[in-house]
């Protein structure tokens, strides 16, 4: 991919994502600041990658990502200010580096991820769509609907349908809860 071709789809993944994206760093942060910052940090490691447009789901990728450095920007503000109560503890578990597992663990995770994965691209767009909404972006039922101009009950629907699909696909690897 040529550099003018990688520019234009990191910017426009910036336009499609970039609200949502800080909305859902600054849960995690605390901070609108910090959120922006972070999320600054993830567009930049995509500018780095070689062929951006070799990624099946960008959007999920990108927040993965920004959850990941907002987990070291987190150990970072807690190594630099270990006794200031303003400091918001994160869940590292979900954001955990496969550089603390063991081997057992990363193959176990990785095959959970491909079955996900496989589980994901196996639905409606529609219903993908609300999955991801809701479990990656962490919006509400309410937000999904106003968002997607859907009532309550339809996304309610895509989400029963979602987790069955991933259920069915994945067995014990899905959490609905």
């Amino acid at each position: 991919m040529q550099q003018d071709d990688r520019d234009a789809f990191v910017s426009d993944l910036h336009r499609a994502t970039s609200k949502d994206l800080e909305r859902y760093l600054a849960k995690s942060l605390g901070s609108r600041e910090a959120a922006a910052d972070v999320a600054q940090e993830a567009y930049t490691k995509m500018f780095t990658l070689t062929d951006p447009s070799l990624i099946e789901y960008p959007r999920a990728f990108l927040f993965k990502v920004a959850g990941r450095l907002a987990l070291n920007y987190l150990r970072q503000a807690r190594r630099r200010h270990f006794d200031d109560p303003n400091v918001i503890m994160f869940n590292e578990h979900e954001h955990s580096m496969e550089s603390d597992l063991g081997p057992e663990k990363i193959i176990s995770h990785r095959e959970e991820l491909v079955a996900v994965d496989g589980a994901l691209q196996s639905m409606s767009d529609r219903t993908r769509e609300v999955f991801e909404l809701h479990r990656f972006e962490e919006y509400t039922y309410g937000e999904i609907a106003e968002r997607l101009a859907i009532s309550r009950k339809t996304v309610e629907y895509h989400m029963s349908k979602a987790l069955k699909h991933v259920m069915f696909h994945c067995g014990d690897v899905a959490d609905p809860g």
